[in-house]
């Protein structure tokens, strides 16, 4: 009996350092990914394969195919949640750094309230909700600009820098947009069913935008760096699979809100590891800004679990 606790305690744990550690890394993962290697393409083959395994793995264990209807809205997640999403940041990540992506990314709960009616309607009457949205916004202005000032280079280095910038907001936008538009649909089919729809259609579909924009002009893998080549393969494995086997193992076990703190935890790795392997700045300036937003993300929750 003690020996199955102590298990599960050591299992509990390595669940949620794969949440804290992993996804924390892969911002630093992508801007080493997209170093040599198209984004779009490269995200797209991250999900298209990941999606193919996931899926795979669900229709083996529950043996039940998806309906035209719930392809349909696993297709709207996966534009929103996969093509917009996280083709936006894989852009935007060539030229900023991926500390700094993480923190901006962090400011989706703000979009999550300002879009859900019902939260909307309780920002003049909950302190801790209008609070949090006010500290998050000022929050992204202030690491927008802090990350502006350490950007020095060419004018046109610093307007990609911007465009980059206004990626990451549309970004964190279309992900709560998603969340809210999905997430009471295809709740009647398992999870990895679910999850491989929605991977496979949204990394299908960034396949063919990396086409259509004219990334494989020209292009050859001979071309792309092995650090690159091994940071897709932590990007299918770790930061897909094991880390999203992780999340939904421990939604089952300990408490959303716990599980939810994760949300704070990776910006900071992605800023740590940013500084320590990557070489991206880290001013006060930064680090006042991402206080101010993980404060944000923290006051808004409180809100909603109260």
């Amino acid at each position: 009996m003690k020996a199955t606790a102590t298990t599960n305690r050591v299992l509990i744990l390595l669940a949620f350092a794969a949440i804290y550690l992993i996804w924390g890394s892969t911002y630093l993962a992508i801007s080493w990914a997209v170093k040599t290697m198209p984004p779009f393409l490269m995200m797209g083959a991250r999900f298209t394969m990941a999606g193919l395994l996931i899926f795979g793995f669900g229709l083996v264990r529950s043996r039940q195919f998806p309906s035209r209807q719930q392809w349909l809205w696993a297709g709207l997640a996966g534009v929103l949640m996969i093509l917009v999403d996280y083709g936006a940041i894989s852009w935007a990540e060539q030229y900023v750094p991926s500390g700094i992506t993480s923190v901006v990314f962090a400011t989706t709960l703000i979009w999550l309230v300002l879009f859900d009616h019902q939260q909307r309607a309780q920002l003049l009457h909950n302190r801790s909700l209008s609070s949090g949205i006010l500290a998050g916004l000022i929050g992204v202005g202030l690491i927008s600009w802090g990350s502006y000032q350490t950007h020095t280079g060419t004018a046109n280095a610093q307007s990609t820098y911007i465009f980059g910038m206004v990626a990451l907001m549309i970004a964190s936008v279309s992900w709560a947009v998603g969340t809210l538009l999905y997430r009471d649909r295809n709740t009647d089919v398992s999870v990895p069913i679910r999850m491989g729809m929605q991977m496979l259609i949204g990394g299908s579909l960034l396949i063919a935008v990396s086409g259509l924009v004219g990334e494989w002009n020209g292009f050859s893998p001979q071309q792309v760096s092995t650090s690159s080549w091994l940071s897709l393969l932590y990007l299918v494995t770790f930061g897909t699979l094991v880390a999203h086997t992780a999340y939904l193992w421990l939604l089952q076990v300990e408490s959303p809100a716990l599980v939810g703190t994760y949300a704070y935890v990776n910006p900071v790795i992605a800023l740590i590891l940013g500084w320590w392997l990557g070489n991206e700045p880290l001013t006060i300036i930064i680090g006042t800004a991402t206080l101010l937003i993980l404060a944000a993300v923290l006051l808004i929750k409180r809100a909603g679990d109260a």
